[in-house]
């Protein structure tokens, strides 16, 4: 049910994010492309930009490593999880979430 719940909300957390993010990019390129063709080339900016690592290289090396910390973070909560399972079967059986109660058998 908490799985149910959670994916909902934030299927709609995401999706209102995905619509926010798509009119910031659009806004962005617009933007990007007007100020583009009014400024003039800078050549001395070039020979310097040149040495600095383009930003998409940036951000998909920074992303990178947050996915690696992320993975190894998810990997290790569950094995976490999975060294109290002795501990919290006790307190909270089946995680805490309470199975349906049976309804007793009627004979007609």
């Amino acid at each position: 049910m908490f799985a149910a719940l959670a994916t909902k909300a934030t299927g709609r957390v995401f999706t209102g994010l995905k619509q926010a993010q798509d009119t910031a990019l659009s806004t962005v390129s617009q933007v990007s492309g007007l100020v583009a063709g009014v400024i003039p080339d800078i050549a001395p900016v070039r020979t310097v930009g040149a040495k600095v690592p383009a930003p998409k290289h940036v951000v998909e090396a920074g992303f990178g490593i947050a996915e690696r910390v992320l993975g190894a973070q998810k990997a290790y909560t569950l094995t976490l999880l999975e060294a109290v399972e002795p501990l919290t079967a006790k307190i909270a059986p089946n995680g805490g979430v309470k199975k349906a109660a049976r309804k007793p058998k009627t004979t007609a």
